[in-house]
């Protein structure tokens, strides 16, 4: 029962090859997510992600406010990519 917000700029998506194999993703970007918050399941966990976790740690706080529960991907896209698990 967890999924995957993904708070980056549609603009980030399209340059990051990564994204395609990101399962269980919603994308909805930082700067619309108070607006569209109710498009989340309150009875899910999201884990937050951007491209180096700040955004995504906002994000974490929008989300605690309406109550829905999150952890952030610390160090982000950035931290993905230089583990090199997925290439």
């Amino acid at each position: 029962d967890t999924l995957l917000l993904d708070v980056r700029k549609q603009e980030e998506l399209d340059k990051d090859k990564l994204t395609e194999v990101l399962t269980n993703r919603v994308h909805i970007p930082l700067q619309l997510l108070a607006e569209r918050i109710d498009e989340l399941d309150k009875d899910k966990h999201y884990y937050t992600l951007c491209g180096s976790g700040v955004r995504a740690t906002i994000a974490a706080s929008i989300l605690e406010g309406a109550g829905i529960e999150s952890s952030v991907i610390l160090g982000g896209m950035m931290a993905i990519n230089k583990s090199g698990k997925f290439e």
